[in-house]
């Protein structure tokens, strides 16, 4: 009957369409390598039956367009479409335009369906709340991978970019940190400031989220420390960088913050 909602292949085949018709995703999943692909398809739905809807709970429509309104998120949309007697409701954010998450669900009406799915995008998304938060959360990470396997050396430039965030609160513009989980599976995390004239993105993927943002931070700082025109061979002083903001701004090379002889 209807209400038992769409095979596999038929959900396959829609979600196949998801991917080339919702912009949000599309946009990211048309140069996606493997295992997105596959797990992009093999995602499986909320169905309303598992989450149900509480008349008086928050709507997390408007959680996800509060995210968007105060510049956390760069786009939301929400998509419909009629499977089996069901709708199939998706909610795709694009995170910062590092990336997206999508929420889907399966119900009866497509109100619920939005509803669900966008509770299922917010699950998937990590995003402190303010600047003291973005800090807190880069430190974190970066602790957490003090024992790594593969990539403890991660920890002390991740650091680093926590103390630079830290240091440079009120030279950075538009500092943003998020972690988000793409359709369920594996991690993507990204950290992006406003310096100078353009911005500085690093991101970076992973099965657990702490690992995801530690990497994201260890290519950040790197960055970071380019655009700020640091020689390589300096050392780590966010208070000199920050000391020395305008001269940096102005230098078109690579800088030490000392005057050369002869200059005025």
């Amino acid at each position: 009957s209807g209400s038992e909602g769409p095979s596999p292949e038929v959900l396959k085949e829609a979600l196949r369409d998801v991917k080339e018709q919702v912009k949000v995703v599309e946009r990211y999943m048309s140069t996606a390598m493997e295992p997105w692909q596959t797990d992009f398809l093999e995602q499986q739905p909320v169905l309303v039956d598992d989450w149900g809807i509480a008349t008086d709970e928050e709507d997390p429509r408007s959680e996800l367009q509060e995210l968007l309104s105060r510049g956390r998120l760069r786009e939301v949309e929400y998509d419909s479409r009629k499977l089996a007697g069901r709708w199939l409701s998706v909610a795709a954010c694009d995170v910062q335009g590092a990336g997206f998450v999508i929420g889907t669900a399966l119900a009866a009406e497509k109100d619920h369906g939005e509803r669900l799915a966008a509770r299922q995008a917010l699950g998937r998304l990590m995003i402190p709340s303010d600047y003291a938060g973005a800090v807190t959360e880069v430190k974190r990470v970066a602790e957490s991978v003090m024992d790594h396997e593969d990539h403890a050396e991660a920890r002390e430039p991740c650091l680093q970019a926590a103390e630079t965030i830290e240091g440079l609160e009120g030279y950075l513009r538009d500092v943003q940190v998020a972690s988000f989980c793409p359709v369920g599976k594996a991690w993507m995390a990204s950290i992006s400031a406003f310096v100078f004239h353009g911005r500085v993105l690093s991101s970076s993927a992973d099965s657990k989220q702490e690992t995801a943002l530690a990497l994201a931070g260890e290519v950040f700082i790197s960055r970071l420390r380019w655009a700020l025109r640091v020689p390589p061979d300096e050392p780590h002083q966010p208070r000199e960088w920050a000391r020395t903001w305008q001269e940096r701004a102005e230098a078109k090379t690579p800088w030490s913050g000392r005057v050369r002889p002869g200059a005025r």
